[in-house]
């Protein structure tokens, strides 16, 4: 029943990942293949999202985790790499962190991403895509 709504949608989405584990960032861009007409770009790093600037800046959605490891940039740098070039999509941050946590804390009071908690349900994750069109 989900695939048959999802097949209704009009274009392709693009979505760009950015998650530093390599076991989730596949199983995302795999979720999001399967399931939906979308085009997804995962990248590991700010660094890597900074080397596909075009197809970054042409995505309807960059799904952004917050903590991208011990001093290294966070997701939170990356939305606001992402603000400085003026992204037009959406931003949605994700976290397995407790509420509490000092970079989800943070990304709270910037009030122009939504956070969404890992783990994501399938069907949560692919709502959240369509919503992005």
């Amino acid at each position: 029943m989900l695939f048959f709504y999802l097949q209704k949608w009009g274009g392709v989405t693009k979505v760009v990942i950015l998650e530093d584990d390599p076991d989730l960032r596949s199983l995302l861009g795999q979720i999001l293949k399967f399931n939906s007409p979308c085009e997804s770009l995962a990248v590991a790093s700010l660094d890597e999202m900074k080397k596909c600037r075009d197809e970054v800046l042409g995505s309807n959605l960059c799904l952004l985790d917050i903590d991208l490891g011990v001093g290294k940039p966070t997701g939170l740098d990356a939305f606001e790499w992402l603000s400085q070039l003026e992204y037009s999509g959406k931003i949605f941050f994700l976290t397995g962190h407790a509420r509490s946590h000092p970079l989800v804390v943070k990304a709270r009071k910037l009030g122009k991403a939504k956070i969404l908690a890992k783990p994501i349900s399938i069907v949560d994750l692919l709502l959240h895509v369509k919503k992005a069109e």
